[in-house]
C-alpha cells in the first residue's frame, strides 16, 4: 500500500509537471504569436499610412499643377483678335482623329463624325484642337466601341456635340460638379489609361474665355459633352 501511495504521488507531481510545462509552452507560443502579429499590424498600417501619404503627395502635386496651368492658360491662351482664324471644325476633327488613328484601331473602335459646312468661324486654332483633342481622347477612354461626333450651327453658335457609349457618369454629384466648373478627381478608363484632370481644365478655361459654354449630360447609353461656341466674335 505504501508503494502503490507513492508511485501515485509520483505519477501526480509528473502529471501536474507535464501539465506545468505544457501550458508554459502553449503561453510562449501565444506570446510569440502575439508578437508577430503585432509586427504585421504595424506593418500593414505603416504601408496604409505611407500609401495615403503618397495619395496626399500626387494630390497636391496635381493641385499645384492646375494652379501652374491656370496662369499658364490665362497668360498665354488669352484670346485675342490677332490670334484668331477662319478654322473650320470639320477639317480639325479629322487631323485629331488622323493623331488618334493608330489608338482607335487597336481599341477596335467605330467612330462617326457629322460635320456642317456652315462651322466655319473666327476661333483660335490651336485652342480649338486643344478642346477636340481632350474631349475626343476622353471619349476613347471611357467608350465601350463608338463614339459620335456631331457640328451644326444654331442660332449663330457652333454646336459641338460629342457621345460614347461608355454608360456616363453614375455619380450625381460628379456630374453637378462638371458642370458647374468644379474640380472632380480623374477615373481609370475602360483599358487602364490615367489623367490628371488637367485637359477638362484646360478646355474649360478656353471655352469660357471665348464667351462659350461646355455641358456634360447623360443620355441611354452613356455620355453627352455639348460645347457650344460663337460663330463669329466681335469682341477684344
Amino acid at each position: 500500500f505504501y508503494y502503490t501511495k507513492t508511485f501515485l504521488l509520483v505519477l501526480l507531481l509528473f502529471l501536474i509537471g507535464l501539465i506545468s510545462i505544457l501550458f508554459i509552452r502553449t503561453k510562449k507560443k501565444a506570446k510569440q504569436r502575439q508578437i508577430e502579429l503585432e509586427k504585421i499590424i504595424k506593418e500593414r498600417t505603416d504601408s496604409l499610412a505611407k500609401s495615403k501619404k503618397n495619395v496626399e503627395r500626387a494630390l497636391r502635386i496635381r493641385d499645384k499643377m492646375i494652379t501652374v496651368f491656370s496662369h499658364d492658360i490665362r497668360g498665354q491662351i488669352n484670346p485675342q483678335r490677332e490670334l484668331r482664324e477662319m478654322v473650320e471644325l470639320e477639317e480639325l476633327v479629322l487631323s485629331v482623329l488622323l493623331n488618334k488613328s493608330v489608338e482607335i484601331k487597336k481599341l477596335n473602335l467605330e467612330v462617326d463624325f457629322s460635320i456642317s459646312e456652315q462651322c466655319k468661324f473666327l476661333f483660335e486654332k490651336g485652342g480649338l484642337k486643344i478642346i477636340l483633342n481632350n474631349i475626343i481622347q476622353n471619349s476613347i477612354k471611357y467608350t465601350n466601341g463608338m463614339i459620335s461626333i456631331k457640328g451644326e450651327v444654331f442660332q449663330s453658335k457652333v454646336h459641338i456635340v460629342l457621345e460614347d457609349d461608355g454608360g456616363g457618369i453614375q455619380d450625381p454629384n460628379v456630374l453637378y460638379k462638371l458642370n458647374i466648373g468644379g474640380t472632380v478627381q480623374s477615373r481609370l478608363g475602360k483599358n487602364g489609361q490615367v489623367g490628371a484632370g488637367l485637359g477638362l481644365f484646360m478646355v474649360r478655361e478656353i471655352v469660357q474665355r471665348n464667351h462659350g459654354s461646355i455641358q456634360f449630360k447623360n443620355y441611354s447609353q452613356g455620355l453627352r459633352v455639348t460645347i457650344i461656341l460663337p460663330l463669329e466674335s466681335d469682341y477684344s
